[in-house]
């Protein structure tokens, strides 16, 4: 049994001052569907848990005055998901986030913990569904930005892949499982998709610039 000192600062600076005290040694926990299970698997053994949840202001959704969207890092995905605030005016942010792993998970982990340890598994079904959402504004959007389509499309086919080599990264010293070959097989069955979508929006952005 792992022995951990379990922390629960009140502000921001408390947790900082937390982190410094235990350095390497302290690891931050938000919703904890990831630390639990690397905990569980033994490839995180901290001295410390300092957990983020008693800090008051960090759960919020709120549109500042230049229209843009603050998400503090302990919403969680399924807020995001159901904000009436997210769907009205950044529709394509709450359908990402409906397609991350299932209802449960989405009701615990947050904005915060997915964007800190960056897990593989989740960032290639998030890049597809954002393309899938670009095609409607490829074919009938205004002409005059189509062009920023194009490199839309073209900075997530580079996320995509990129996710996609992230994968066989992390689970090449992995030992062989049947949750190891349903990841890949997952994986690989997006690619084909993926691609023939990227390369329809291309032609469907070059056709509408040339006129």
């Amino acid at each position: 049994m792992l022995d951990i000192t379990w922390l629960r600062p009140k502000t921001i600076p408390e947790a900082l001052q937390m982190l410094a005290e235990y350095g390497d040694e302290g690891k931050l926990v938000a919703g904890g569907t990831w630390v639990s299970l690397v905990l569980k698997q033994r490839l995180l053994m901290p001295s410390a848990l300092i957990y983020l949840g008693d800090i008051p202001g960090l759960d919020r959704i709120e549109q500042l005055p230049d229209g843009s969207l603050r998400i503090g890092a302990l919403v969680t995905h399924r807020t995001v998901e159901l904000s009436p605030l997210v769907r009205e005016h950044f529709t394509l942010l709450s359908e990402t986030f409906a397609t991350v792993a299932n209802v449960r998970v989405r009701c615990q982990a947050t904005v915060g913990g997915v964007l800190c340890d960056a897990d593989y598994a989740s960032d290639p079904p998030a890049a597809l569904a954002a393309l899938q959402a670009m095609e409607p504004v490829a074919a009938k959007g205004n002409a005059n930005s189509i062009s920023d389509v194009g490199v839309g499309a073209l900075s997530l086919a580079c996320a995509f892949h990129g996710a996609r080599m992230n994968v066989e990264i992390n689970l090449k010293d992995l030992p062989e499982s049947e949750e190891k070959s349903r990841m890949l097989r997952e994986r690989d069955a997006m690619v084909p998709v993926f691609d023939e979508l990227a390369n329809k929006i291309q032609n469907i952005v070059q056709e509408r610039m040339r006129g």
